[in-house]
């Protein structure tokens, strides 16, 4: 609900289109792509189909708006950085001719897992999360940002991602777009002991919940906790809480929060060797 979708528009090869009026076909995909966006995201009296985020394409919002097979094999070689390698991870083909789906498919598996593992895999990791939670969170809002926040849904991901890289390679049930069935092939290779997946697992779907409930309520993107005490009331019912023992929903519904993102946040230290007390919050 009130989710963004990040799409990436990739066609066979470069070459002309056929007919009277011949262009190119970086200028012929450039047109499509923005006839198909302006379709997904225009608001009509039943409201707009989808929100649309292009931005993920090499280049960002300068580069070409759709790519050729071969064109994006060269940049992913060249140019992509980590985080595109844990992006790609969840790409997965949603329209189109289905002979390019499975090349662009194939492709981007290569990239995610053929690759070697840099030494430096953890830090790299380690440090983008700092960074993230650093640049779009701030120290005001860790406790209650539900996605990028301290012990948030992108930890979670972030930890499994991690696995995934270092690990795919040789254990092909790694290489799913999913974070839960991901969690449940580490749980069965050995790679993160039981209790530590239960919690995850448990986590995961706990605050992808309390994400829904918000958007489901705003019709918007929402990722932080209300502040105001009768919105987070409300939020606590929608989740199922009711006063108890003296104790507000509102109340409960937020120990639980503490202890859910806590858990994850502890979990996320020990894989990545944080030493605790390094920094507030770690």
């Amino acid at each position: 609900y009130g989710s963004d979708l990040d799409v990436l528009f990739v066609y066979r090869e470069d070459g002309q289109t056929t007919g009277p009026a011949r262009i190119s076909h970086p200028e012929y995909f450039s047109k499509l792509v923005d006839r198909v966006t302006t379709i997904l995201t225009s608001i009509t009296q039943e409201g707009a189909a989808y929100r649309v985020d292009a931005r993920l394409r090499p280049g960002g919002q300068k580069g070409e708006a759709a790519l050729s097979l071969g064109g994006l094999e060269t940049y992913l070689a060249r140019q992509a950085d980590l985080w595109e390698r844990q992006a790609y991870i969840k790409a997965r083909p949603v329209a189109g001719d289905p002979d390019v789906a499975a090349a662009f498919v194939a492709l981007a598996r290569r990239f995610v897992y053929d690759a070697p593992e840099p030494p430096d895999l953890a830090a790299r990791i380690l440090a983008m999360r700092r960074r993230i939670e650093t640049e779009r969170v701030g120290a005001g809002r860790k406790a209650t940002h539900v996605k990028l926040g301290s012990g948030g849904v992108l930890e979670i991901e972030f930890l499994v991602q991690y696995f995934q890289l270092r690990h795919g390679r040789t254990l092909p049930a790694l290489r799913t777009p999913g974070t839960l069935p991901a969690l449940a092939t580490l749980r069965a290779a050995g790679l993160l002991p039981t209790s530590d997946v239960d919690t995850l697992e448990a986590a995961y779907r706990f605050l992808r919940r309390v994400e829904t409930r918000l958007r489901i309520a705003a019709d918007l993107s929402l990722n932080t906790l209300p502040s105001a005490p009768e919105r987070l009331e409300k939020l606590a019912k929608r989740m199922g809480y009711a006063s108890e023992s003296g104790a507000s929903a509102r109340e409960r519904f937020l120990a639980d929060y503490a202890a859910r993102t806590g858990e994850v946040r502890e979990i996320f230290r020990r894989v990545f060797h944080v030493p605790a007390g390094t920094e507030p919050g770690w």
